[in-house]
């Protein structure tokens, strides 16, 4: 995670930076939600060192019930790291999930601030699917029409590698 934020604070070009973990907290992610919160604080100290603005945001999503619907948690931006860090202690992992449908909502739904370079951190275990008809080059062109970069801790897919290259992010093989 700290290359991860080295790597962001290396695009930032001086400015602030918003940076969105959008996490997915379905039934297999358990130890993976448990590692963000732990190397979140590597994370901090590389943009406190860097002596960048940051401001840090969250997303939560699974999808539950019969037919499933998704359940998307925005938390909008934030500098209390104990209100963000508790956020991510109480995530439990649950059913399914639908990555691009989290992606389309965070994109809509977080203020973002006006000066700042925008980054998602996808973490998921999973190819990506959707409820909504979304494919991967629909969240790539919502990407690029916000100028948000994506980071993708995810699988070793051409889909996962895509959405990151294409939007100025990049890729890293999930745990």
């Amino acid at each position: 995670m700290a290359n991860l934020a080295k790597e962001i604070v290396e695009s930032s070009e001086g400015g602030p930076i918003d940076v969105v973990f959008v996490v997915d907290s379905s039934g297999s992610m358990g130890d993976n939600i448990r590692a963000v919160g732990r190397h979140l604080s590597e994370m901090i100290d590389v943009y406190k060192s860097a002596k960048i603005d940051y401001a840090l945001g969250l997303t939560q999503f699974w999808a539950s019930g019969k037919p499933p619907r998704n359940v998307i948690k925005v938390l909008q931006l934030t500098k209390d790291m104990r209100e963000y860090q508790g956020e991510i202690q109480r995530m439990q992992p649950r059913e399914d999930e639908h990555a691009l449908d989290a992606m389309e909502e965070t994109i809509r739904e977080m203020r973002f601030r006006a000066t700042s370079r925008k980054h998602l951190v996808l973490v998921t275990d999973e190819p990506f699917t959707s409820l909504k008809g979304l494919n991967v080059e629909n969240t790539i062109a919502s990407c690029r029409e916000f100028y948000i970069h994506v980071n993708v801790l995810g699988l070793d897919t051409d889909e996962h590698r895509k959405l990151a290259a294409e939007t100025g992010g990049s890729w890293h093989a999930i745990p």
